[in-house]
């Protein structure tokens, strides 16, 4: 099987909001990496919302990602269109300078901050797509009615602005009932899941549901490359 990554699997994905929930592992990373870099495309915009590294940890993940990611990740922040909303280093962590399209939240819980920042960059990136990684942790800190309520407002939003969203979480950290919640809001949800066969591990990727489309095979898991 050819390497996957998400533009390939999903068609149509402007205007709607999907999750990626799975196992933690390099090749989701993988995914979720190329998803932010694939957005700076024909002038795009990327906004992160990082909860687990700094700003500027994050953007050595993504420069050393591929030979060229540097290049690509360095143009993108000097023309602001990587956009980075860092609900980490409130913590202490200090950056060494500033790094322009860059906000440090003063904390993980304000989520009408959080709506607030994330409506300044949409509106000033029409061309924009949006990753909260994880999201996960974003449901540990916050009350789930409050984080519904943000959800539903930020998958309006993408809606409205033809944008596009991804929810990052993983496996066994968001509850079942808040994950049915979740599922029922947004557009599509990709599951990724690891097992053991013959003392090997092997990763595999589904297409849970993806809304507005009857060509995709949702119960079938494929070998993530």
């Amino acid at each position: 099987m050819t390497e996957l990554n998400l533009d390939t699997m999903l068609p149509s994905m402007m205007g709607k909001t999907i999750t990626l929930n799975g196992d933690l592992s390099n090749k989701r990373n993988h995914l979720i990496k190329q998803f932010i870099l694939d957005g700076f495309d024909k002038e795009g915009a990327s906004c992160v919302i990082t909860l687990t590294i700094s700003a500027s940890e994050l953007i050595e993940e993504l420069s050393s990602f591929t030979p060229e990611s540097g290049l690509i990740v360095n143009d993108a922040i000097l023309n602001e269109r990587l956009q980075i909303i860092d609900m980490y280093s409130f913590r202490g962590i200090q950056q060494d300078e500033a790094i322009p399209g860059t906000y440090i939240m003063p904390s993980a819980d304000d989520l009408t901050l959080l709506s607030i920042k994330l409506n300044e960059v949409s509106t000033n990136h029409s061309k924009c797509r949006i990753v909260i990684w994880p999201y996960s942790l974003l449901s540990i800190y916050t009350r789930h009615r409050d984080l519904l309520h943000f959800s539903q407002t930020l998958a309006a939003r993408v809606n409205a602005r033809n944008q596009v969203c991804l929810f990052v979480y993983d496996r066994g950290v968001v509850a079942q009932e808040e994950q049915g919640a979740l599922e029922s809001i947004v557009d599509g949800v990709i599951e990724t899941r690891k097992e053991e066969r013959e003392g090997k591990i092997e990763e595999f990727i589904r297409i849970k549901f993806y809304r507005g489309s009857e060509d995709l095979s949702y119960e079938v898991w494929s070998p993530l490359k």
